[in-house]
């Protein structure tokens, strides 16, 4: 693989990001090509798809690290999997930072694609991996030594199709060992390339592998927020996407299910899991996740709001719900034809055949 030169500037590496790549790759030449130094990766209006590399390396443990922004945290998660990993792989969504130049520096393999959700992302990134094993690791984590040799050990001996790790989450400053924060094992991060791939839910999205599991006892270094912004910038999209899904599933708003829901993680968490033994902190955070059962929720609500809005096509006073009680809007939305044939029925005729007349 050749690595870019560590005497690059930046304003170049980030033009030969910015530089047109076609159904593949497009050579860290092109910085030869590159354009004026005004048009730098940061000024780009638009992202084109494709990798920037040059070469391809034989490899047998390809790492995969999904980015989009990241240039304060990726380079020490690639330092983390420097030495165990072969490959690296990185999907970068389109960054508007030095992300891709940091990648770059480091030996990556970049590929740009306009972010259309992590679970797609991911399969991208699998998809282009070389290596007959695949490790998932995200920007904000960090491979520790004991797992780096626990990977080499089970690659060595495979017995399993994949492995589950531990992640040791550091919440505003602090390793949550309670309220169901350790070991977090979300989706094996190791498997075999060709067993494994992701659904294509927005939020969460699980592995779908071909074949039994194991569990390694080593830990990935999760550092999720370093503070409450940290956690607001996150929690506003992951909570679009996740109303975006459950309304795609076919989930309707109720405030019965929302506050069920919400208080059933808040107990969960704090009394039978024991957050409050991790502090000011744990408590925090199982709060948080209260908080924000609820607002995905109301969210849903909100989609489905919308949607009514948009089916209606007349706007006579009185005509968008009719008699409908809005305790049944609200506590059990149905379609907007169901509402609206509740709502023609309950009102008179008002034309001379009896029978109300189409909205032009």
């Amino acid at each position: 693989m050749v690595l870019v030169n560590q005497d690059l500037s930046s304003t170049a590496v980030a033009r030969a990001g910015a530089a047109t790549l076609r159904n593949g790759a497009a050579p860290v030449a092109a910085l030869a090509q590159a354009p004026a130094p005004e048009q730098t990766l940061a000024g780009v209006g638009r992202c084109e798809a494709g990798e920037v590399e040059t070469q391809v390396a034989p490899a047998r443990l390809s790492a995969v690290v999904i980015a989009q922004n990241e240039e304060a945290r990726v380079a020490e998660c690639l330092r983390s999997v420097q030495g165990l990993a072969d490959e690296l792989v990185v999907v970068d969504g389109c960054s508007v930072d030095r992300t891709v130049e940091i990648c770059l520096r480091h030996g990556a393999r970049v590929f740009r694609r306009e972010f259309d959700g992590f679970a797609r992302q991911m399969n991208f990134g699998i998809q282009h991996a070389n290596g007959a094993w695949v490790l998932l690791i995200d920007a904000d984590e960090r491979l520790t030594p004991e797992a780096a040799e626990q990977i080499r050990e089970a690659i060595a001996a495979p017995g399993q199709a994949g492995y589950f790790l531990p992640r040791r989450n550091i919440v505003f400053g602090h390793w949550l060992r309670h309220g169901g924060n350790y070991p977090d094992y979300n989706v094996p991060r190791l498997f075999r390339r060709e067993r494994g791939r992701f659904d294509e839910t927005p939020v969460h999205s699980k592995l779908l592998l071909k074949g039994a599991t194991g569990h390694l006892s080593a830990p990935l270094l999760h550092l999720s927020y370093p503070d409450l912004s940290a956690y607001f910038h996150k929690f506003d999209r992951y909570t679009t996407l996740e109303s975006e899904g459950m309304r795609q599933r076919g989930i309707r708003f109720s405030v019965c299910r929302m506050l069920s829901l919400a208080i059933g993680r808040l107990t969960k968490r704090v009394v039978l899991q024991g957050a409050f033994l991790d502090g000011a902190a744990g408590l925090e955070y199982a709060f948080l996740g209260f908080v924000y059962e609820i607002v995905r929720h109301l969210k849903l609500r909100e989609l489905e709001r919308r949607s009514i809005a948009a089916a209606e096509t007349c706007e006579t006073p009185g005509r968008r719900w009719g008699n409908v009680s809005w305790r049944k809007a609200f506590w059990r939305p149905r379609s907007s034809a169901a509402v609206w044939k509740e709502g023609q029925a309950a009102r008179p005729a008002t034309h001379e055949g009896g029978a109300d007349a189409d909205c032009d």
